[in-house]
């Protein structure tokens, strides 16, 4: 799919495509939708042209996700670009956040009951659930889906909670503990603390 961006610079110096899949899989332009319509939100009123830009190639690169015949459907591994369907959840929901459109919220909302039980996955390889929640809570109509949404952010501090009070330093002690315990750390904060922004209850 074509971006409308190159791969070097901002889409006003463009001089040609950039393919965000190389492969089968339609993670990489997934995850492309949701930032590109995360920064149109951004940019709306500091820079409307450089946002309507964003919003463009995130509609684009959603009509291509949306008819990829091939959708992610396991994390990381190797030969397979990683992800999986919680960045397809992720971009439904900045594009509700752009849009106000229902068909998004409609399509986040098919994949929330997926999003809710899978391992939380703030903005890392194997996926996106975790911020997802937190920007689709906000804007989340009430009902039973939201009150599940509250109570799954809520349970995801305490267990940080908990895991803090076991292990204060972030060991990492699995097979992937020599690929960067200080950003798992970071993560967890940037995670906390985008939580407790839209839910202060959560302490």
């Amino acid at each position: 799919v074509w971006s409308g961006f190159t791969y070097s610079g901002p889409p006003e110096g463009e001089k040609g495509p950039r393919l965000l899949d190389s492969d089968k899989w339609a993670n990489v332009t997934a995850r492309w939708v949701a930032a590109a319509a995360l920064g149109a939100q951004s940019l709306a009123t500091l820079d409307p042209a450089y946002a309507d830009k964003l919003q463009k190639s995130a509609l684009k690169g959603w009509d291509f996700i949306e008819n990829c015949p091939t959708q992610p459907d396991q994390p990381w591994a190797f030969g397979v670009y990683p992800g999986n369907d919680t960045c397809f959840f992720w971009a439904a929901v900045e594009l509700y956040r752009l849009t106000k459109k229902d068909v998004y919220l409609q399509s986040a909302l098919k994949r929330l009951p997926e999003m809710l039980t899978i391992a939380p996955l703030f903005m890392v390889w194997s996926g996106n659930n975790s911020i997802a929640l937190i920007r689709l809570y906000p804007v989340l109509p009430d009902g039973p889906e939201k009150r599940q949404v509250k109570e799954w952010l809520l349970n995801r501090v305490k267990t940080m909670d908990q895991g803090e009070t076991k292990n204060p330093f972030g060991v990492d002690y699995t097979a992937q503990s020599g690929w960067g315990n200080n950003g798992d750390l970071v993560a967890r904060a940037m995670e906390r603390y985008f939580i407790k922004k839209v839910l202060p209850e959560a302490g």
